[in-house]
Protein backbone atom coordinates (compact mmCIF):
# COMPACT_ATOMS: atom_id res chain seq x y z
CA UNK A 1 0.00 0.00 0.00
CA UNK A 2 1.35 3.25 -0.70
CA UNK A 3 2.26 5.75 2.37
CA UNK A 4 -0.57 7.85 1.81
CA UNK A 5 -3.18 5.57 0.59
CA UNK A 6 -6.38 5.14 2.34
CA UNK A 7 -6.38 2.53 5.07
CA UNK A 8 -9.46 -0.27 5.66
CA UNK A 9 -8.85 1.12 9.40
CA UNK A 10 -10.88 3.49 9.71
CA UNK A 11 -13.80 2.74 6.78
CA UNK A 12 -16.16 2.77 9.39
CA UNK A 13 -15.26 5.52 11.98
CA UNK A 14 -17.27 8.29 12.43
CA UNK A 15 -16.87 11.81 11.41
CA UNK A 16 -13.33 13.50 10.35
CA UNK A 17 -11.20 10.92 12.61
CA UNK A 18 -12.41 8.07 9.23
CA UNK A 19 -11.31 10.35 7.11
CA UNK A 20 -7.96 10.96 8.53
CA UNK A 21 -7.72 7.10 9.82
CA UNK A 22 -7.69 6.65 5.77
CA UNK A 23 -4.66 8.55 5.31
CA UNK A 24 -2.10 7.39 8.09
CA UNK A 25 0.59 9.95 6.55
CA UNK A 26 -1.59 12.58 7.19
CA UNK A 27 -2.74 11.86 10.25
CA UNK A 28 0.96 11.23 11.58
CA UNK A 29 1.97 14.12 9.73
CA UNK A 30 -1.05 16.36 11.86
CA UNK A 31 0.33 14.66 14.95
CA UNK A 32 3.83 15.71 14.88
CA UNK A 33 2.29 19.16 13.25
CA UNK A 34 0.51 19.60 16.57
CA UNK A 35 3.30 18.74 18.62
CA UNK A 36 5.30 21.12 16.91
CA UNK A 37 3.48 24.18 16.69
CA UNK A 38 2.73 23.70 21.10
CA UNK A 39 6.21 23.71 21.28
CA UNK A 40 7.05 26.51 19.16
CA UNK A 41 4.06 28.69 20.45
CA UNK A 42 5.48 28.07 23.63
CA UNK A 43 9.27 29.52 22.80
CA UNK A 44 7.46 32.66 20.76
CA UNK A 45 5.11 33.35 24.00
CA UNK A 46 7.79 33.17 26.10
CA UNK A 47 10.94 34.70 24.41
CA UNK A 48 9.47 38.53 24.69
CA UNK A 49 10.08 37.45 28.65
CA UNK A 50 13.56 36.38 27.60
CA UNK A 51 14.62 38.94 25.58
CA UNK A 52 14.23 41.51 28.37
CA UNK A 53 15.59 39.19 31.19
CA UNK A 54 18.55 38.36 29.13
CA UNK A 55 20.83 40.89 26.85
CA UNK A 56 22.12 40.37 23.56
CA UNK A 57 25.34 39.65 25.10
CA UNK A 58 24.13 36.75 27.41
CA UNK A 59 22.57 35.27 24.59
CA UNK A 60 25.63 35.42 22.81
CA UNK A 61 27.88 34.10 25.00
CA UNK A 62 25.06 31.13 25.37
CA UNK A 63 25.36 30.79 21.39
CA UNK A 64 28.90 30.29 21.23
CA UNK A 65 28.92 27.74 24.16
CA UNK A 66 26.10 26.08 22.45
CA UNK A 67 27.68 25.67 19.01
CA UNK A 68 30.88 23.94 20.20
CA UNK A 69 28.55 21.36 21.95
CA UNK A 70 26.50 21.12 18.71
CA UNK A 71 29.36 19.74 16.66
CA UNK A 72 29.68 16.95 18.73
CA UNK A 73 26.22 15.95 19.16
CA UNK A 74 25.99 14.15 15.78
CA UNK A 75 28.93 11.86 16.35
CA UNK A 76 27.72 10.77 19.78
CA UNK A 77 25.39 8.08 18.57
CA UNK A 78 27.17 7.10 15.59
CA UNK A 79 24.48 7.73 13.65
CA UNK A 80 22.89 4.04 14.20
CA UNK A 81 19.96 5.40 16.10
CA UNK A 82 19.04 6.76 12.84
CA UNK A 83 19.94 3.48 11.33
CA UNK A 84 17.39 1.60 13.59
CA UNK A 85 14.12 2.62 11.67
CA UNK A 86 15.85 0.52 8.80
CA UNK A 87 15.62 -3.30 10.19
CA UNK A 88 12.86 -5.26 9.43
CA UNK A 89 13.43 -7.47 12.64
CA UNK A 90 12.86 -5.76 15.88
CA UNK A 91 15.66 -7.11 17.80
CA UNK A 92 18.30 -6.19 15.06
CA UNK A 93 17.02 -2.48 15.75
CA UNK A 94 17.29 -2.97 19.28
CA UNK A 95 20.85 -3.61 19.23
CA UNK A 96 20.98 -0.42 17.05
CA UNK A 97 19.73 1.03 19.75
CA UNK A 98 21.84 -0.21 22.08
CA UNK A 99 25.84 0.62 20.84
CA UNK A 100 23.94 4.12 20.13
CA UNK A 101 23.14 4.64 23.64
CA UNK A 102 26.38 3.43 24.74
CA UNK A 103 28.46 5.31 22.50
CA UNK A 104 26.64 9.03 23.58
CA UNK A 105 27.99 7.92 27.35
CA UNK A 106 31.36 7.55 25.98
CA UNK A 107 31.16 10.70 24.01
CA UNK A 108 29.28 12.79 26.67
CA UNK A 109 32.29 11.36 28.92
CA UNK A 110 35.29 12.79 26.52
CA UNK A 111 33.93 15.95 25.89
CA UNK A 112 33.68 17.33 29.43
CA UNK A 113 37.04 15.97 29.64
CA UNK A 114 38.46 17.29 26.90
CA UNK A 115 37.21 20.43 27.96
CA UNK A 116 38.10 20.67 31.17
CA UNK A 117 41.36 19.66 30.07
CA UNK A 118 42.09 21.96 27.12
CA UNK A 119 39.09 24.22 27.53
CA UNK A 120 40.90 27.00 29.22
CA UNK A 121 43.94 27.44 26.83
CA UNK A 122 41.67 27.40 23.57
CA UNK A 123 39.78 29.83 25.34
CA UNK A 124 42.15 32.43 26.09
CA UNK A 125 43.67 31.78 22.80
CA UNK A 126 39.86 32.93 20.53
CA UNK A 127 38.98 35.59 23.68
CA UNK A 128 35.84 33.42 24.98
CA UNK A 129 37.22 33.21 28.68
CA UNK A 130 33.74 33.37 30.00
CA UNK A 131 33.24 30.16 28.60
CA UNK A 132 35.75 28.53 31.54
CA UNK A 133 33.14 27.73 34.32
CA UNK A 134 30.89 26.17 31.96
CA UNK A 135 33.31 23.54 30.24
CA UNK A 136 32.86 20.54 32.78
CA UNK A 137 29.11 21.24 32.15
CA UNK A 138 29.50 20.36 28.18
CA UNK A 139 29.40 16.55 27.95
CA UNK A 140 26.16 16.96 29.96
CA UNK A 141 24.98 18.85 26.96
CA UNK A 142 26.01 16.86 24.69
CA UNK A 143 24.52 13.64 26.20
CA UNK A 144 20.98 15.42 26.54
CA UNK A 145 20.69 16.42 23.06
CA UNK A 146 22.09 13.09 21.71
CA UNK A 147 19.52 10.80 23.62
CA UNK A 148 17.00 12.69 22.62
CA UNK A 149 17.66 12.31 19.11
CA UNK A 150 18.28 8.84 19.53
CA UNK A 151 15.23 8.13 21.47
CA UNK A 152 13.44 10.46 18.75
CA UNK A 153 13.91 7.62 16.27
CA UNK A 154 13.03 4.66 17.93
CA UNK A 155 9.48 6.57 18.52
CA UNK A 156 9.64 7.13 15.06
CA UNK A 157 10.23 3.44 14.21
CA UNK A 158 7.53 2.41 16.57
CA UNK A 159 4.80 5.04 14.85
CA UNK A 160 4.39 6.56 18.41
CA UNK A 161 4.22 10.28 16.87
CA UNK A 162 1.84 11.26 19.60
CA UNK A 163 4.40 10.93 22.38
CA UNK A 164 6.94 12.21 20.09
CA UNK A 165 4.86 15.09 19.51
CA UNK A 166 4.06 15.61 23.59
CA UNK A 167 7.85 15.56 24.35
CA UNK A 168 8.68 18.58 21.82
CA UNK A 169 6.11 20.40 23.95
CA UNK A 170 8.07 19.31 26.96
CA UNK A 171 11.27 19.76 26.30
CA UNK A 172 10.82 23.57 24.57
CA UNK A 173 8.11 24.84 27.44
CA UNK A 174 10.54 23.30 30.10
CA UNK A 175 13.66 25.33 28.65
CA UNK A 176 11.98 28.68 28.64
CA UNK A 177 10.36 28.34 32.01
CA UNK A 178 13.42 27.64 33.79
CA UNK A 179 15.31 30.17 32.21
CA UNK A 180 12.37 32.27 33.45
CA UNK A 181 12.46 31.32 36.77
CA UNK A 182 16.46 30.78 37.44
CA UNK A 183 16.44 34.35 36.40
CA UNK A 184 13.85 35.41 39.05
CA UNK A 185 16.07 33.74 41.63
CA UNK A 186 19.14 35.21 40.97
CA UNK A 187 20.83 33.08 37.85
CA UNK A 188 21.37 35.47 35.77
CA UNK A 189 23.68 36.21 32.70
CA UNK A 190 24.55 32.94 30.69
CA UNK A 191 24.44 30.62 33.79
CA UNK A 192 20.79 31.23 33.57
CA UNK A 193 20.09 30.86 30.39
CA UNK A 194 22.36 27.54 30.27
CA UNK A 195 21.19 25.89 33.64
CA UNK A 196 17.13 26.39 32.41
CA UNK A 197 18.70 24.56 28.85
CA UNK A 198 19.99 21.82 31.02
CA UNK A 199 17.04 21.29 33.27
CA UNK A 200 14.49 21.36 29.91
CA UNK A 201 17.00 18.76 27.85
CA UNK A 202 17.61 16.86 30.96
CA UNK A 203 13.48 16.26 31.45
CA UNK A 204 12.91 15.65 27.85
CA UNK A 205 15.47 13.23 27.88
CA UNK A 206 14.74 11.01 30.80
CA UNK A 207 10.51 11.18 29.24
CA UNK A 208 11.79 9.83 26.10
CA UNK A 209 14.57 6.97 27.93
CA UNK A 210 11.69 5.75 29.96
CA UNK A 211 8.70 5.83 27.77
CA UNK A 212 10.78 3.97 25.30
CA UNK A 213 13.23 1.67 27.72
CA UNK A 214 11.69 -1.52 25.67
CA UNK A 215 14.61 -0.06 23.01
CA UNK A 216 17.25 -1.37 24.94
CA UNK A 217 15.15 -5.12 26.05
CA UNK A 218 16.13 -7.81 24.08
CA UNK A 219 13.95 -10.68 24.19
CA UNK A 220 13.63 -14.59 23.06
CA UNK A 221 12.69 -12.98 19.57
CA UNK A 222 16.39 -12.20 19.21
CA UNK A 223 17.96 -13.87 16.39
CA UNK A 224 21.35 -15.71 17.80
CA UNK A 225 23.40 -15.08 14.62
CA UNK A 226 22.88 -11.39 14.45
CA UNK A 227 25.68 -9.67 16.37
CA UNK A 228 26.35 -6.38 17.07
CA UNK A 229 29.74 -6.62 14.65
CA UNK A 230 27.10 -7.97 11.49
CA UNK A 231 24.82 -4.87 12.37
CA UNK A 232 27.61 -2.24 12.07
CA UNK A 233 29.52 -4.11 9.11
CA UNK A 234 25.68 -3.78 7.33
CA UNK A 235 24.87 -0.29 8.24
CA UNK A 236 28.88 1.06 7.52
CA UNK A 237 27.73 3.61 5.79
CA UNK A 238 25.73 5.12 8.51
CA UNK A 239 28.93 6.37 10.73
CA UNK A 240 31.01 6.76 8.16
CA UNK A 241 28.91 8.58 5.45
CA UNK A 242 25.71 9.84 6.72
CA UNK A 243 27.72 10.54 9.84
CA UNK A 244 30.27 12.43 7.95
CA UNK A 245 27.56 14.15 6.30
CA UNK A 246 25.82 14.98 9.55
CA UNK A 247 29.50 16.16 11.38
CA UNK A 248 29.36 19.13 7.91
CA UNK A 249 25.88 20.05 8.41
CA UNK A 250 27.06 20.49 12.16
CA UNK A 251 29.90 22.16 11.35
CA UNK A 252 28.28 24.47 9.17
CA UNK A 253 25.43 25.51 10.99
CA UNK A 254 27.73 25.70 14.05
CA UNK A 255 30.57 27.40 12.35
CA UNK A 256 28.67 30.30 11.19
CA UNK A 257 27.63 30.88 14.71
CA UNK A 258 31.30 31.06 15.73
CA UNK A 259 32.74 33.44 12.96
CA UNK A 260 29.96 35.47 13.50
CA UNK A 261 31.46 36.04 16.83
CA UNK A 262 34.39 37.32 15.40
CA UNK A 263 32.62 40.39 14.83
CA UNK A 264 31.40 40.72 18.64
CA UNK A 265 29.37 38.73 21.39
CA UNK A 266 26.14 40.92 20.84
CA UNK A 267 26.47 40.03 17.10
CA UNK A 268 25.91 36.33 17.81
CA UNK A 269 22.98 36.70 20.15
CA UNK A 270 21.27 39.04 17.59
CA UNK A 271 22.13 36.61 14.69
CA UNK A 272 21.68 33.25 16.78
CA UNK A 273 17.93 35.64 17.70
CA UNK A 274 16.98 36.36 14.10
CA UNK A 275 17.78 32.53 13.23
CA UNK A 276 15.40 30.89 15.76
CA UNK A 277 12.62 33.22 14.91
CA UNK A 278 13.19 32.28 11.55
CA UNK A 279 13.57 28.94 11.85
CA UNK A 280 10.50 28.64 13.99
CA UNK A 281 8.16 28.33 11.23
CA UNK A 282 10.40 25.99 9.49
CA UNK A 283 11.00 23.87 12.34
CA UNK A 284 7.47 24.18 12.68
CA UNK A 285 6.59 22.55 9.61
CA UNK A 286 10.22 20.43 8.95
CA UNK A 287 10.25 18.81 12.85
CA UNK A 288 6.82 17.51 11.89
CA UNK A 289 7.35 16.13 8.62
CA UNK A 290 10.37 14.79 8.84
CA UNK A 291 10.27 11.85 10.46
CA UNK A 292 7.03 10.57 9.19
CA UNK A 293 8.66 11.04 5.54
CA UNK A 294 11.05 9.05 6.31
CA UNK A 295 9.55 6.24 7.51
CA UNK A 296 7.24 6.98 4.57
CA UNK A 297 10.30 6.64 1.90
CA UNK A 298 11.56 3.90 3.73
CA UNK A 299 8.40 1.97 3.16
CA UNK A 300 7.49 3.05 -0.08
CA UNK A 301 8.13 0.40 -3.06
CA UNK A 302 10.56 1.23 -6.18
CA UNK A 303 8.01 2.70 -8.59
CA UNK A 304 6.67 5.03 -6.70
CA UNK A 305 9.47 6.85 -5.29
CA UNK A 306 10.06 9.21 -7.46
CA UNK A 307 6.51 10.29 -7.52
CA UNK A 308 6.79 10.49 -3.63
CA UNK A 309 9.95 12.68 -3.63
CA UNK A 310 8.23 15.11 -6.30
CA UNK A 311 4.87 15.66 -5.18
CA UNK A 312 7.03 16.72 -1.49
CA UNK A 313 8.95 19.14 -3.33
CA UNK A 314 6.17 20.89 -5.10
CA UNK A 315 3.68 21.10 -2.11
CA UNK A 316 6.59 22.34 0.10
CA UNK A 317 7.98 25.35 -2.53
CA UNK A 318 4.22 26.69 -2.39
CA UNK A 319 4.91 26.90 1.61
CA UNK A 320 8.31 28.23 1.05
CA UNK A 321 7.30 30.81 -1.28
CA UNK A 322 4.67 32.22 1.19
CA UNK A 323 6.24 31.93 4.32
CA UNK A 324 9.43 33.76 2.68
CA UNK A 325 7.73 37.15 1.05
CA UNK A 326 6.00 37.05 4.74
CA UNK A 327 9.32 37.54 6.64
CA UNK A 328 10.84 39.91 4.04
CA UNK A 329 8.46 42.28 3.97
CA UNK A 330 7.58 42.15 8.25
CA UNK A 331 10.96 41.02 9.90
CA UNK A 332 12.78 44.46 10.23
CA UNK A 333 10.03 46.18 12.23
CA UNK A 334 7.98 43.06 13.91
CA UNK A 335 11.30 41.75 15.36
CA UNK A 336 12.53 44.69 17.50
CA UNK A 337 8.35 44.95 18.48
CA UNK A 338 8.16 41.49 19.74
CA UNK A 339 11.98 41.36 21.55
CA UNK A 340 12.14 45.12 22.42
CA UNK A 341 14.21 48.13 21.10
CA UNK A 342 17.73 46.20 21.94
CA UNK A 343 17.24 43.62 19.35
CA UNK A 344 16.73 45.86 15.96
CA UNK A 345 19.78 44.02 13.95
CA UNK A 346 17.86 40.53 14.77
CA UNK A 347 15.42 41.90 12.48
CA UNK A 348 17.61 42.79 10.24
CA UNK A 349 19.26 39.58 10.06
CA UNK A 350 16.28 37.40 9.98
CA UNK A 351 14.85 39.09 6.54
CA UNK A 352 18.14 38.15 5.29
CA UNK A 353 18.03 34.95 6.49
CA UNK A 354 14.60 34.37 5.10
CA UNK A 355 14.86 33.03 1.43
CA UNK A 356 17.51 30.35 2.93
CA UNK A 357 15.53 29.47 5.88
CA UNK A 358 12.74 29.28 3.85
CA UNK A 359 14.14 26.85 1.01
CA UNK A 360 15.02 24.03 3.92
CA UNK A 361 10.83 23.99 4.01
CA UNK A 362 11.30 21.90 0.43
CA UNK A 363 14.61 20.16 1.22
CA UNK A 364 14.20 19.03 4.74
CA UNK A 365 11.64 16.07 4.02
CA UNK A 366 13.39 15.00 1.43
CA UNK A 367 17.31 14.56 2.79
CA UNK A 368 16.55 11.07 3.85
CA UNK A 369 16.30 10.01 0.45
CA UNK A 370 19.49 9.29 0.21
CA UNK A 371 19.14 7.25 3.52
CA UNK A 372 17.01 5.16 1.72
CA UNK A 373 18.86 4.69 -1.51
CA UNK A 374 22.27 3.62 -0.11
CA UNK A 375 23.68 6.60 -2.30
CA UNK A 376 24.92 9.21 0.94
CA UNK A 377 27.97 9.74 -1.45
CA UNK A 378 25.71 12.25 -3.09
CA UNK A 379 24.66 13.94 0.21
CA UNK A 380 28.38 13.78 1.50
CA UNK A 381 29.61 15.53 -1.44
CA UNK A 382 26.59 17.67 -1.73
CA UNK A 383 27.53 18.78 2.30
CA UNK A 384 31.35 19.35 1.43
CA UNK A 385 29.85 22.05 -1.13
CA UNK A 386 27.04 23.44 1.25
CA UNK A 387 29.57 23.66 4.64
CA UNK A 388 32.24 25.63 2.50
CA UNK A 389 30.39 28.20 0.75
CA UNK A 390 29.30 29.86 4.20
CA UNK A 391 32.00 29.61 6.00
CA UNK A 392 34.31 31.00 3.35
CA UNK A 393 32.35 34.52 2.70
CA UNK A 394 31.94 34.91 6.03
CA UNK A 395 35.56 34.14 6.55
CA UNK A 396 37.05 36.60 3.70
CA UNK A 397 34.07 39.06 3.47
CA UNK A 398 35.32 42.19 3.12
CA UNK A 399 31.81 43.88 3.87
CA UNK A 400 29.99 44.14 7.06
CA UNK A 401 27.79 41.67 9.07
CA UNK A 402 24.32 42.36 7.15
CA UNK A 403 26.07 42.41 3.61
CA UNK A 404 27.40 39.48 3.96
CA UNK A 405 24.75 37.46 5.84
CA UNK A 406 22.37 38.42 2.65
CA UNK A 407 25.60 37.26 0.34
CA UNK A 408 25.55 33.80 2.61
CA UNK A 409 22.02 33.38 2.66
CA UNK A 410 21.49 34.08 -1.51
CA UNK A 411 24.40 31.37 -2.22
CA UNK A 412 23.00 28.70 0.16
CA UNK A 413 19.26 29.26 -1.89
CA UNK A 414 21.29 28.32 -5.07
CA UNK A 415 22.41 25.44 -3.47
CA UNK A 416 18.88 24.23 -2.40
CA UNK A 417 17.37 24.62 -5.15
CA UNK A 418 20.68 22.28 -6.67
CA UNK A 419 19.76 19.96 -3.80
CA UNK A 420 16.13 19.21 -5.00
CA UNK A 421 16.83 18.86 -8.30
CA UNK A 422 19.66 16.17 -7.56
CA UNK A 423 16.80 14.27 -5.42
CA UNK A 424 14.60 14.05 -7.62
CA UNK A 425 17.01 12.68 -10.21
CA UNK A 426 18.36 10.29 -7.67
CA UNK A 427 14.22 9.11 -6.90
CA UNK A 428 14.15 8.05 -10.34
CA UNK A 429 17.16 5.99 -10.93
CA UNK A 430 15.79 4.40 -7.70
CA UNK A 431 12.68 3.36 -9.39
CA UNK A 432 14.02 1.94 -12.24
CA UNK A 433 16.32 -0.16 -10.32
CA UNK A 434 15.67 -3.74 -8.96
CA UNK A 435 16.22 -4.57 -5.36
CA UNK A 436 19.82 -4.73 -4.13
CA UNK A 437 21.84 -7.14 -2.00
CA UNK A 438 22.20 -5.22 0.88
CA UNK A 439 18.81 -4.20 0.89
CA UNK A 440 17.75 -8.12 2.21
CA UNK A 441 16.51 -7.70 5.77
CA UNK A 442 15.71 -3.97 5.65
CA UNK A 443 12.46 -2.17 5.17
CA UNK A 444 10.82 -2.61 1.43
Amino acid sequence: MAPDSPSADGAHAPGWRAWLKRYPLLQQSLTMLAGNSGAQLLVLLLLPILSRLYSPEDFGQFGVYTAICAIVVPLAGMRLDIAAILPHREDEAKILMRIASRSILVWAVLTSLIAFLAGPALTQLTHTEYLVPYLPLMGATVATLAQIQAMSQWKTRQQEFRELAWNKVLQHGSVSASQILLWLTGMIGMFGLLSGSLIGQGIAAIFLTWSGRQAFKLGQEANPEVSWRSLIRRYWKMPALNGATAILDSVRVNGIVLLVATFSTAAVGHFNMAWMLVQAPVALITGSINSVFYRAMATTPRGDLYRLVKSSILKFSIVSVSAMALLLIFAPWFIPLILGENWSNAGLYAQALAPWLMLTVVTSPIASLYVVTNTQQYMLGFGVLFTATPLLILAFSPFGLLLTIWMVSASMSVLLIGLAIMSLLVAKRWDRQGPAPHEVGDRP
